[in-house]
Parts: structure tokens; C-alpha cells; sequence
């Protein structure tokens, strides 16, 4: 269901799905409440604040339906870890920035690139529009295909992003090609670089 009207004619095909062969960043952060390990999906949703939780309301565990989130560089990683305060905090919850090579993906691409949003008449809006329409496509997608790896959609803030469901997070592994705390002097340059491209306090 997308802007709350069903999608029973919702299919998938091979030529809505892009390769994904490079690396992935997330800001994770490691103390404070509900800590996860980098490389962990969170299997409890949707969150009314996140815009591909793919879970089916009300908010429960489903590990069948677990995400996790990723930016295909560090401004957007960036972008996204800090986008409600827009002011970089590298001390609150002792913030790490993580890259990690990933084993090959196969995204459904939602970008201006793919074919998905065209040849199924959705709006190429609804990646912008409301969240829980968002939320939405992302349930109905892996209702349709459990084996969907994740999503390939553009970034409101900085480049594309990476979604990846369950089977796509299977594909992470657990060892980073880059772990580096926020707070260290070196991060902070780079850190304080990004928030003047991106208009963010430091």
C-alpha cells in the first residue's frame, strides 16, 4: 500500500534491480540506550521516524523484516546521522564512523535511474513524499519478494542510500575496512569539512 491505497499489481523484475559492488558508511553510535553492533540490522518496527522501515505496524520484533541503513559515501552517512539537528556531535553517545565492503548487493532501485517507479505508475515523488508512504512501498516490496536484498534510493541530503533488508544485511559480515571515533582529531578536520558543505554546525 502506497499513499494509503492498495497495491495488489505490485511485481518485481530482474530490470528493477541494480548491482551494488562498493563500500557502505554508517555513523554508529556506541553507548547509550539501544546500542546495536555496526553490522547488526534492527529487527524492531517500523519507527515513525525512519522512511524504509519495511515491518508491518503495530511496532513489534520482526527479525524477518530487519533493516539497517547505509550511505554510499561519508558526506552522506553524515548527512543522515546528524540531518535533525543538523549540528555534528562527536561526544553524545560516542559517535564511530564505519566503512565496510559489503558482498555484491541486488537493489531494487528506486533512484531517477531505474525503471521500478515508471513501469509500476508510482509516483517518483513517493521516495520524497511522506514517510509512511515510504514505509509503505518498503513492506509491500518484501511482501511481495522476501528475498529482496534492500533498496537503492536517493538521499534527501547527500547522494543515494542504501537500504538493505535481512538478506541483504547477511551479506555484511563483520569486519569493517574502516572504524574511527568521531571525536579523534583527525575525524574532526575531516567532520568539520563536511559541515560547512553541508551548512551543519560543529
Amino acid at each position: 500500500m502506497v499513499n494509503g491505497r492498495p497495491t495488489p499489481d505490485l511485481s518485481l523484475r530482474p530490470t528493477d534491480f541494480t548491482a551494488w559492488e562498493g563500500p557502505l558508511w554508517r555513523i554508529v553510535r556506541t553507548s547509550g540506550d539501544r546500542v546495536r553492533p555496526w553490522w547488526e540490522p534492527r529487527t524492531y518496527g517500523p519507527l515513525r521516524t525512519m522512511r524504509w522501515d519495511p515491518q508491518v505496524p503495530p511496532p513489534r520484533d520482526q527479525p524477518a523484516r530487519a533493516v539497517l541503513y547505509a550511505a554510499s559515501d561519508l558526506v552522506g552517512a553524515v548527512a543522515e546521522a546528524w540531518h535533525a539537528t543538523r549540528r555534528i556531535d562527536v561526544h553524545s553517545d560516542d559517535p564511530v564512523i564505519v566503512s565496510f565492503m559489503p558482498e555484491p548487493l541486488r537493489l531494487l532501485d528506486l533512484t531517477a535511474q531505474g525503471r521500478f517507479l515508471i513501469r509500476t505508475r508510482l509516483d517518483a515523488g513517493v521516495v520524497g513524499g511522506p514517510r509512511a508512504s515510504c514505509r509503505r512501498l518498503a513492506s509491500s516490496v518484501l511482501t511481495v519478494d522476501p528475498a529482496v536484498e534492500g533498496l537503492l534510493v536517493p538521499s534527501a541530503r547527500s547522494g543515494v542510500n542504501v537500504v538493505l533488508f535481512a538478506a541483504g544485511a547477511a551479506k555484511v559480515g563483520r569486519r569493517a575496512t574502516l572504524i574511527h571515533r568521531a571525536d579523534d582529531p583527525t575525524a574532526v578536520r575531516l567532520l568539520s569539512a563536511i559541515a560547512d558543505e553541508l551548512g551543519y554546525a560543529i
